[in-house]
């Protein structure tokens, strides 16, 4: 059995996604060049056909494409799974979402507040007599 052909609209689609990072290319723009209608232009990376998306995936476009999401929206996607997780009693991608809360942008698995010592003064001689002095 032979390889897949792939129609050539979705050729198209593949190689316009391929430039979504050059100015005035958009995901809309991308469909309507390839020859989709303006409705499956709308539906976004939905509408892509899942040939294309196999295609893109070796180039890594479409992570690359959801890697551009902004801090406040992967800190509530990754909230939200986990408490869907509480809610369905189940553990549902919990490593995902636990790495994706730990991104530096996120840091969402750190304290608050850092407990520690931090000496401001050093104490006079007065304040520490009486107290164990180690040697090295």
């Amino acid at each position: 059995m032979g390889a897949t052909r792939i129609p050539e609209m979705q050729q198209a689609l593949a190689d316009n996604l391929a430039k979504l990072d050059s100015p005035g290319m958009t995901l809309r723009k991308a469909f309507s060049d390839a020859g989709y209608s303006q409705g499956v232009a709308d539906s976004g990376w939905a509408g892509v056909p899942n040939k294309v998306i196999k295609l893109l995936a070796k180039r890594g476009l479409r992570y690359k494409e959801l890697g551009r999401i902004d801090v406040e929206t992967q800190e509530l996607i990754t909230r939200g799974r986990l408490v869907h997780n509480v809610l369905a009693g189940k553990d549902k991608a919990v490593n995902s979402a636990k790495l994706l809360g730990s991104d530096r942008r996120v840091n969402m698995f750190t304290p608050d507040t850092q407990v520690g010592i931090v000496v401001l003064s050093q104490p006079n001689q007065e304040t520490v007599s009486g107290l164990p002095v180690a040697h090295p």
